[in-house]
């Protein structure tokens, strides 16, 4: 599950020899609300610098920088994630400081050479070995590439078996975010309770191969085809029920899988997708502005100015035309209300919503898939959720299924549960981080029971 708002560009300013720009600096981003630390590492000569950028709280992974020093001004940037530094370099102190803007909200930042702490929040949730099923790395081809995963085998005969499927963003096989491994506690419940389960790393991400950025959801769906395909095919599985769950666009991966790939025996939609990509974006805009403490009135104007952006991807059919539609809708629809000149306005929103992922994932329509579904369906959101709303996707989802024929669902609306499916009054973004629970417990066996009542 990764956020679908409109991603962060991180801008400074700075003057600084090459030698004394090189090697590790460090700052904690208030993105939110939530705080996360950044890290650059760079090397190289002036007007050619290369390194990496990783946001341990969020991922294990780094991104490519480069970058270059003119005058007093450094630039980096890490075109993979989009994302753009220019700093204003304070020798004195050995500072580097500047501003972030995240959503069109602008945020101070500093970056320094002192390491950070690196001690994680203890997540309670989070299981703790010697575990009571077997453990086992597997590995499974599609499209190509080799896909890596863990699977896990309860002890004595097992009931059941289930492929998790992660949501938006480049997941690993836990679907870590924020210290939180969700999909790693849901496998050690699953498997203390008879169920084998399966969770992989996305191609490109962890140790799969292949790669993320250039795939979307239809590439997900077939390698969650590919996935419990494989599943199947192990001794032991044969014989018991085997399905999906997907949590937020897995929801929508599991439907689209179930459809074109490969059939499932059941399927479980944790925050799932059951409108169209455009539909979400606007709706969770809005929402997610008004949980983090913005007006109406801006919130509002970000959600208008996201449905005229959403069009234009919708009504053009290559990246150019995309392109030159967001810089006219940009001149009708400015965002300096929401702190973004003309230029960062058009990087921010083009760099997200012109990309391969993001113009299927707008031009998709969850419930053409969720018609075409056969089997036994949970699909449970939560009422706090303020990234994909529950009311407006339940209904969705459940008369997509009916106008296909399928009268075996549940749809439960949780009450006081955010995206992640924990447990708060408040659904906002920047609570994900601070919150200890990963994903309530009554989510965990209300599913684990529906799997092994079926």
């Amino acid at each position: 599950m990764r956020i679908l708002l409109l991603p962060f560009v991180i801008l400074l300013t700075s003057s600084l020899f090459a030698q004394e720009i090189t090697g590790f600096w460090n700052g904690r981003a208030n993105l939110l609300g939530e705080e996360l630390r950044v890290i650059f590492e760079l090397e190289g000569e002036a007007d050619r610098l290369t390194g990496t950028f990783q946001s341990p709280d969020q991922t294990d992974q780094k991104t490519s920088v480069n970058g270059v020093f003119r005058g007093d001004s450094l630039i980096l940037r890490a075109p993979a994630i989009d994302l753009v530094f220019r700093g204003e370099y304070r020798a004195a102190e050995g500072q580097i400081a500047g501003f972030m803007q995240q959503a069109g909200q602008s945020y101070p930042l500093m970056l320094q050479r002192t390491p950070l702490n690196a001690s994680k929040p203890v997540r309670p949730q989070t299981p703790v070995a010697p575990f009571p099923y077997e453990r086992h790395e597997v590995t499974f081809r599609s499209d190509g590439f080799t896909l890596r995963g863990t699977l896990t085998i309860p002890e004595g005969e097992p009931k059941a078996a289930i492929v998790l499927i992660t949501g938006s963003g480049p997941q690993n096989r836990n679907s870590e975010l924020l210290h939180h491994e969700p999909f790693l506690v849901i496998a050690d419940h699953f498997s203390r309770n008879g169920i084998v389960v399966l969770r992989y790393d996305e191609r490109g991400v962890g140790t799969s191969e292949g790669s993320f950025m250039s795939s979307t959801s239809t590439d997900f769906a077939r390698d969650a085809g590919e996935a419990l395909r494989w599943l199947k095919s192990q001794d032991a599985v044969k014989g018991v029920p085997a399905g999906l769950l997907g949590h937020s666009e897995g929801g929508l991966v599991a439907a689209m899988t179930a459809a074109r790939f490969e059939s499932p025996d059941f399927l479980v939609s944790l925050a799932g997708m059951g409108v169209s990509g455009a539909e979400i974006l606007v709706r969770q805009n809005e929402d997610i502005l008004i949980a983090e403490g913005l007006t109406a009135e801006t919130a509002k104007s970000q959600a208008e100015r996201i449905a005229a952006l959403t069009s234009v991807v919708r009504s053009k059919n290559d990246s150019l035309s995309v392109a030159k539609g967001i810089q006219k809708v940009l001149k009708e629809h400015p965002a300096d209300d929401v702190g973004l000149n003309a230029d960062d306005a058009f990087e921010a929103f083009n760099a997200q919503l012109n990309s391969a992922w993001m113009r299927e994932l707008i031009n998709t329509d969850a419930r053409e898939y969720w018609s075409q579904v056969s089997c036994d369906v949970l699909a449970i959101n939560g009422t706090r959720d303020v990234q994909v709303n529950h009311s407006v996707n339940l209904k969705a989802i459940e008369f997509a299924l009916r106008r296909g024929g399928n009268e075996d669902y549940t749809t439960i609306a949780l009450p006081n549960h955010n995206h992640l499916l924990q447990e708060t009054m408040n659904g906002a973004v920047s609570q994900y981080g601070i919150i200890e629970q990963t994903i309530s417990e009554t989510v965990l066996t209300t599913v684990s029971d529906w799997i092994l009542n079926l």
